[in-house]
């Protein structure tokens, strides 16, 4: 890790950092080596991950750049693809992130001078979703050891599926799943996702669903674990409050 403090006042010493900073990421996009530029103070520099197409010197004075080189190569080969790495990675995030269809992003793509056809953003969807997934998780921040655990519904193409979902006592997302069912066999499922990806937590604080508590109790005796079940409806406020954004 490399971190400079851009001082506007010394202009040799400011050039002379600039310059580095420009040759580390050209270097680190001949290498496929990510680079992540943090956020500082409510100031949002530029992020770059194998490109410094866009990069601009004077974007980095009177700012605190935090440069993380990692020592190995992207998982994710975009190689042999007919598109930049850049247009999948926006379809793909607008797929997720909104409620369209892959018409409407062909045309949003399409007013970006991006020509492509539906069947091909649904192709990139199926193929680097699931990559992407899978290096999100390494780079998740850890969570809390005090999880809240609830179940939403929300209509998935006409029919009404179940959304589980546990955040921490400082609302930081630890899972979600989604299933056709609410019950003790669901619950368990999304219980072992969770503690999968985070490990064991100490407490789960639940409503007075019985499907949940009965899903708890059986991990418990499953892996002779001691999770404390909490039935507290105000502290289960925050992930019932947290549903608002998927509605």
């Amino acid at each position: 890790m490399c971190e400079r403090n851009l001082d506007p006042n010394d202009a040799a010493r400011r050039n002379s950092v600039v310059f580095k900073v420009v040759q580390a990421l050209r270097h680190a996009a001949r290498r496929k080596i990510v680079v992540m530029v943090e956020k500082r103070k409510g100031i949002c520099v530029w992020t770059a991950a194998g490109s410094v197409a866009n990069f601009r010197p004077a974007a980095v004075q009177r700012m605190t750049l935090t440069m993380v080189l990692a020592g190995r190569p992207t998982m994710i080969e975009f190689k042999g693809s007919h598109f930049e790495r850049d247009a999948i990675l926006w379809g793909i995030r607008w797929y997720v992130v909104y409620p369209v269809s892959y018409l409407q992003l062909e045309e949003m793509l399409e007013e970006r001078s991006v020509v492509v056809d539906h069947a091909t953003l649904n192709r990139w969807v199926l193929k680097y979703l699931p990559l992407l997934e899978k290096e999100f998780l390494k780079r998740k921040r850890p969570v809390g050891s005090s999880w809240r655990l609830d179940e939403t519904y929300v209509r998935v193409k006409g029919v009404w599926k179940y959304l589980y979902r546990a955040v921490d006592k400082a609302g930081a997302t630890v899972d979600f799943l989604l299933t056709a069912k609410r019950d003790r066999k669901a619950a368990l499922r999304f219980l072992r996702r969770g503690i999968g990806h985070h490990g064991m937590p100490r407490k789960i604080t639940i409503d007075k669903s019985r499907a949940n508590t009965a899903a708890i109790e059986s991990y418990n005796a499953e892996h002779d674990a001691e999770m404390e079940i909490r039935q507290m409806k105000y502290l289960n406020n925050i992930v019932e409050q947290d549903h608002r954004a998927i509605k």
